[in-house]
This record gives structure tokens, C-alpha cells and sequence, in this order.
């Protein structure tokens, strides 16, 4: 549908002083994925969230003229902050160095709209501190991947283990390697050889790409800190189902469309572990998955408790996340990362998901 012209603001959570997370310009194409009383959970092409209903018209089906493009694409050409509101008190989001890609779209007279290319994030910045150039564009000659200018996939392959050698624990032998090839992934270009590198286990501990044309190495991944360091120490957190199996809120279909359950599921019957536990559970879980959890010192850890199966992502309700955010960097290049994640029923203690975040090199 489209909106009844206006500019549509989403919002993270249902609630008008929730953060802005993106817009939807008067006249643009939107989907309602989902309405509960007011709110609406919609989504374009690049962004999704919650809107008030009676900032739509779900009678117009067609736009009424021809959509005008606020949305601007191009390269930053300075360093660039964006602010989670479009007031300079507000918390500081991320700053973004000269030459990242970005859509720019008008707030107001002082503030703009801007969303990182390749990335989930969206956030406030001064008009006076945005900068563009057009973004390039590839020639016709460039655009079509010639495979005969592939170099060898052996050759690629020697190239990686060579890069990878700089990890102390890498050892070609001792691991299972496969191998692909990508025109692009993770915001990397390419075309490109992958190699993957899994041990005895099976656990995906190296990663290599190598530019299908030139040799050059793309990018490098370690991820021995991130897999399971004792199954053992797991065991005592295999739990019973939930006594009431929920459907699945949603899914994907073939073309990767998500689909929405036609009914809501309620929340199974139980006693609610409390913060705490749920906390105690989520350190002692991660610290033993993890090898590194245990020797880092976090600047925060967030407490999320989702009782409502419409705000659950799929999730079995209700949950507790709890996620761990480490500093990087120093001085103005500071930032905050997500490093951990978990959620844990609340009724079960069962961990229903964790993840650490990978870390690897690239070329930039």
C-alpha cells in the first residue's frame, strides 16, 4: 500500500517515543506485515518497523501521482555522526568515516535521515555535517563477471592458507576446507573464492576470501573463540520443551518473504524464573560456550523481558535477552558493539539462542 500522503516514520517499538529507525516518503511503496490496535509493523525495500494505522491508508493501493525519490544515495566525504534523535544531546549511535556509502533523506531544516549502506543502521545526523558525492557507477564493460579471467581455484586456495598462517592455531591438514564463489558477501566485492575451514567437530573455525581476478586477499577470519569449548559444561542447560509447544509466529517462504501466523500464540503456563537467575544462567551459559566471555570487561548488558508473542521475533514467550556491548577503539574512533547475545525462556530456562559476534580483517 501507500501512505495518504505523508511522510511515515517507524519506529523500533510501539510506542511514539520510541527511536526512529527509518521513513517511508509520502507516495513510496510500503507492505503491512502486521496491525495490533494502532500500531501497523510495515516495510520497504530498506527498512522496517512500526507505524501508527492512521498514518496509512489501506484503501490506496495505487499511489496517487508519481512518486518523487527523496532519498539520496552517495559517499560521505567527511566524517559524519549520527545521533539516535535529531537533537545533538541525544546518544551518539556511531560516527562514520569519509567514503562510506549512505541514502540520505530530509527530517527537517537542520537534520537529516541517513542510513548506512550494507548495514542495519539508521540514525539522525546535522545537515551541515553530511557531505556527498555521487555514488560510482561501474562501466558496461566492468559490470558482467568474466569467469575465464578466474586465476585457478588451487592457486586462490594456496593464497588463502597462506594469508591464514598469520593464526597461530591454523593448520591446513588438521581441518576439513571447502570451497565457493561469491560476486559479493557481507558487504565485500568480489567476484571471489571462498574457503571455509571446519574442525573434527564440525565447528566453522577459519575463513579466507581471495579476489577471483587479482590474488588479493579479501578478507581473513579467526572464530576458534567463538566455538564451544566444553560440551560438557553445556549439558546442565539441556532442558524439558515448554509444557505448551507455540506455533511459529512466522516463517519464510521460497522466495524468502516472511510470513505471518494468522493467530497470535499465547504464552505457555509456568513459574517466571526472575531476572536474576535468567541472568546467572546467561553468564555461566555463554562462559562456558564461549572462551573469551569470561575475560572481558563489558561497558553494559541489557535486560530485554518479551512477554507479549507480538513482540517476541518467534521466540518462545516469555523470554529474558540479556546483550553484552564492549568498547573498541580510542578517542573519537570510541565505539559500542553488540559482542553477546542470549535469550532464555523464562518459564523453562531453556536457551532458546546465543551468538558472539565474528570477528575477522578485511581490506576495507
Amino acid at each position: 500500500i501507500y501512505s495518504n500522503g505523508i511522510t511515515v516514520y517507524l519506529r523500533e517499538q510501539r510506542d511514539t517515543n520510541s527511536r526512529i529507525v527509518g521513513m517511508i516518503n509520502s507516495q513510496q511503496a510500503m507492505t503491512v506485515e502486521q496491525i495490533s490496535g494502532e500500531w501497523a509493523l510495515v516495510s520497504s525495500d530498506t527498512v522496517k518497523g512500526y507505524a501508527r494505522t492512521e498514518d496509512l491508508d489501506q484503501l490506496n493501493e495505487e499511489p496517487a501521482a508519481a512518486a518523487t525519490q527523496i532519498w539520496m544515495d552517495g559517499i560521505l566525504q567527511k566524517e559524519t555522526t549520527l545521533y539516535r534523535d535529531p537533537d545533538k544531546q541525544s546518544e551518539v549511535l556511531s560516527t562514520w568515516p569519509k567514503g562510506q556509502g549512505v541514502a540520505v533523506s530530509p527530517y527537517n531544516k537542520d537534520w537529516y535521515l541517513v542510513q548506512i549502506q550494507d548495514e542495519n543502521i539508521c540514525g539522525f545526523a546535522f545537515k551541515a555535517s553530511v557531505s556527498l558525492s555521487p555514488m560510482p557507477t561501474v562501466p558496461p564493460d566492468k559490470q558482467v563477471v568474466d569467469e575465464s579471467k578466474y586465476i585457478s581455484a588451487s592457486k586462490a586456495k594456496s593464497i588463502a592458507e597462506k594469508a591464514l598462517k598469520k593464526y597461530s592455531g591454523f593448520s591446513a591438514k588438521s581441518l576439513t576446507c571447502k570451497q565457493d564463489t561469491a560476486y559479493a558477501t557481507d558487504g565485500i566485492r568480489g567476484p571471489m573464492f571462498r574457503f571455509t575451514y571446519s574442525n573434527k567437530k564440525g565447528q566453522y573455525v577459519y575463513a579466507a576470501y581471495v579476489h577471483a581476478y587479482s590474488g588479493e586477499v579479501l578478507y581473513t577470519g579467526d572464530y576458534t573463540d567463538f566455538v564451544s569449548s566444553s560440551a560438557a559444561a553445556l549439558s546442565e542447560f539441556v532442558t524439558a520443551a515448554p509444557a505448551t509447544t507455540q506455533e511459529p509466529q512466522w516463517w519464510y517462504d521460497d522466495d524468502g518473504n516472511v510470513v505471518w501466523a494468522e493467530e497470535t500464540p499465547k504464552p505457555a503456563q509456568g513459574t517466571d524464573i526472575g531476572q536474576s537467575t535468567a541472568r546467572s544462567i546467561a553468564d555461566r551459559y555463554l562462559g562456558a560456550r564461549y572462551a573469551k566471555f569470561s575475560q572481558q570487561e563489558f561497558s553494559r548488558v541489557s535486560c530485554l523481558h518479551i512477554t507479549d508473542p507480538t513482540d517476541s521475533g518467534g521466540f518462545q514467550v516469555p523470554y529474558y535477552q540479556f546483550d553484552y556491548f564492549l568498547i573498541h577503539g580510542t578517542g573519537e574512533d570510541q565505539k559500542e558493539d553488540l559482542a553477546y547475545e542470549i535469550i532464555i525462556n523464562a518459564y523453562t530456562k531453556e536457551i532458546e539462542y546465543s551468538s558472539a559476534s565474528s570477528l575477522g580483517e578485511g581490506n576495507g
